[in-house]
């Protein structure tokens, strides 16, 4: 019985060192590389000793480990195993890599989580200040047409941040209305914040903020203000100032509600949401919403055909 025991501790204790990773932190100075999550929502360093002696070397080392899959299963390799280098270039400390055409097939959000990976990876060598994307040959273009241009790390980073390792990238789905103003359309987004900032006020001033594609319409009067957000026990309480209750777009009052519900349970952790009106709740919304309502996520409202839906 005795070593029945203590088999199971033993067991036990090797579940939690292998089943409990925790997110690394460099230290000051300490080069890495940048891989995205296993979910593919976000961008973590990996610690890592570059040993090139020049600054050619370097950059091969770095592109070479960012096309490697990484050594362990809680991230995925950088740059997609179907996606080609085809060349580089580095020119007055600006380099520019040259992808197969394989990289425009990456959907917008994992494709900016990507660049992101990569700029943060080989700006550490001395040697390059500016990275530049080119898809065979050509600028890459951002969904406008406008070429992208040159990036540096601080192109990923909040403005809100002036350390590296104070910014986080997470890529979620965020809910604006449809054209009719009827139903809820599914925009998958990358979004960049401050780490001392809650993701979830993040999500809310950019549902306030309105949509950054065509055929998706904002939810919440623009001069909306997040007053204060919260979560606990899987609650998310946003309490906002009076003008989200003025005029605001011509969209039913519940898909204003389910915009901000169904893009807050998105989070990891949340999975229902309270409305406030400068701290009250004793409020009744547009359409006979009463916001002492404690909101569930509602796929219903959500246009068919769109993910989630």
């Amino acid at each position: 019985m005795k070593k029945l025991k203590i088999f199971l501790l033993l067991t036990i204790c090797m579940f939690l060192m292998t089943g409990c990773k925790k997110e690394e932190v460099l230290e000051e100075g300490q080069s890495a590389i940048y891989y995205l999550n296993k979910d593919g929502t976000s961008v973590v360093p990996v610690a890592y000793e570059i040993t090139g002696e020049t600054a050619e070397k370097k950059i091969e080392e770095l592109l070479l480990k960012l096309e490697e899959a990484p050594e362990s299963v809680d991230y995925r390799r950088t740059i997609p195993e179907n996606v080609t280098l085809l060349q580089y270039t580095l020119d007055r400390k600006q380099l520019y890599l040259d992808f197969s055409s394989e990289y425009l097939n990456l959907d917008k959000a994992t494709e900016v989580l990507v660049r992101a990976a990569i700029v943060h990876t080989m700006t550490q060598v001395e040697e390059v200040s500016y990275i530049g994307f080119q898809i065979a040959g050509e600028p890459l273009k951002d969904t406008k047409g406008n070429n992208i241009g040159l990036m540096n790390a601080n192109t990923f980073l909040d403005n809100m941040g002036s350390e590296e390792n104070a910014t986080k990238i997470v890529k979620l789905n965020l809910y604006y209305a449809n054209k009719s103003g009827d139903k809820l359309k599914t925009q998958s987004s990358v979004l960049e914040y401050n780490a001392n900032v809650a993701v979830e006020k993040v999500v809310v001033e950019q549902l306030i903020a309105g949509p950054s594609e065509e055929g998706f319409f904002a939810t919440i009067p623009k001069d909306t203000k997040v007053m204060s957000i919260t979560t606990k026990d899987g609650v998310c309480y946003v309490n906002l100032d009076t003008a989200f209750t003025g005029q605001g777009y011509d969209v039913l009052g519940a898909v204003t509600i389910y915009s901000i519900v169904n893009s807050l349970t998105e989070i990891s952790g949340i999975s229902s949401v309270q409305i406030l009106v400068n701290g009250e709740t004793s409020i009744t919304y547009k359409d006979n919403i009463s916001l002492e309502t404690i909101f569930q996520r509602n796929p219903e409202i959500i246009e068919k055909g769109e993910p989630n839906a």
